[in-house]
């Protein structure tokens, strides 16, 4: 199941992204599968070039209020 609203704050995201990565969504969420790298169940995150996570050159505040749009 495809979640349009978060589809959308992820490429709001990626689109205003200054450091080298990706935003991701996960595929399946459950306390057992999450996005390789991570070690515990997100819906979505920043992900370096070789895939581990890494930080994002986006402020906090701006990560909230997009996503705060997709969870309306």
């Amino acid at each position: 199941m495809v979640n349009q609203p978060l589809e959308k704050a992820v490429e709001h995201l990626a689109a205003m992204e200054p450091n080298r990565g990706r935003w991701t969504i996960v595929c399946e969420l459950s306390p057992f599968a999450s996005i390789p790298g991570r070690n515990y169940p997100v819906v979505m995150s920043f992900m370096g070039e070789d895939g581990p996570s890494a930080s994002n050159g986006i402020s906090s505040d701006s990560v909230s209020e997009i996503l705060s749009e997709a969870f309306v």
